[in-house]
């Protein structure tokens, strides 16, 4: 299955394939469903796919059902919500969400509920924030009008789009580590904007340091603009 006009291998390459194979994944604003599905497609046991708008939520129903994905299920939550998110993440394995972190307020909070429950891996991607030798995030007012955008039930929402510095100094802190890193352009219309995916995994389930438990040829963190980094391990940005 597409997933935003591109095959899902493109955010997810068959280096992070263990990641999802046999493993329980949570789909944080799993949006029209794609998402979970191509999850699923990819050897997930099971696959939890949470939405704030329920009428995306009973779309993503119906297409589960039109392509009799029965490993597959949704439900309406809030991803800013702990105590939601507290229970989402029961018994979860891998947490997973495109396009949804730079429509956040408070990205900490997520990412400490994250890395606190019993999750081992998290695949994020997102737009970021300018890249500096500091962390930093780049904040701005989001209309939700657009199913597209960030949503609280308020017509206008404070939104920011942390840079890569950020993320990894916030994982760090709760004994994450970034093993996989990417970045590509997104063209909106004529404004193409910066985005990058990345993999990190929960320490505690790892060997501290070497992680020699993890799978061969992928790229151990360091800290570079990301630009140079995609040009550095790619070759070139990738445009879609």
């Amino acid at each position: 299955m597409k997933f935003r006009n591109k095959d899902f291998n493109f955010f997810v390459p068959d280096k992070l394939k263990f990641m999802f194979q046999n493993n329980r994944i949570l789909d944080l604003a799993s949006h029209t469903g794609e998402s979970s599905i191509c999850c699923s497609e990819v050897g997930a046991k099971t696959v939890l796919g949470v939405e704030p708008r329920e009428e995306l939520v009973n779309e993503s129903i119906n297409l589960a059902k039109k392509l009799g994905v029965s490993n597959v299920s949704y439900i309406v939550g809030d991803a800013c919500d702990k105590d939601q998110m507290v229970k989402f993440l029961e018994n979860i394995d891998t947490v997973v969400t495109f396009g949804m972190f730079y429509h956040l307020a408070d990205h900490n909070l997520l990412l400490k509920t994250i890395c606190e429950s019993s999750a081992r891996h998290i695949i994020l991607e997102t737009e970021y924030g300018p890249e500096t030798s500091l962390p930093s995030i780049s904040w701005y007012i989001e209309d939700t009008d657009s199913v597209m955008a960030g949503h609280n039930g308020y017509k206008k929402i404070l939104a920011g789009a942390p840079n890569l510095k950020w993320i990894n100094d916030c994982l760090g802190i709760y004994n994450w580590k970034i093993v996989y890193y990417k970045a590509f352009y997104h063209n909106y219309e004529t404004n193409p904007r910066e985005r990058m995916v990345l993999a990190a995994v929960n320490l505690k389930n790892y060997i501290p340091n070497k992680i020699k438990d993890l799978p061969d040829h992928l790229w151990e963190w360091h800290v570079e603009p990301n630009q140079i980094v995609a040009k550095e391990f790619y070759g070139f940005l990738n445009e879609i």
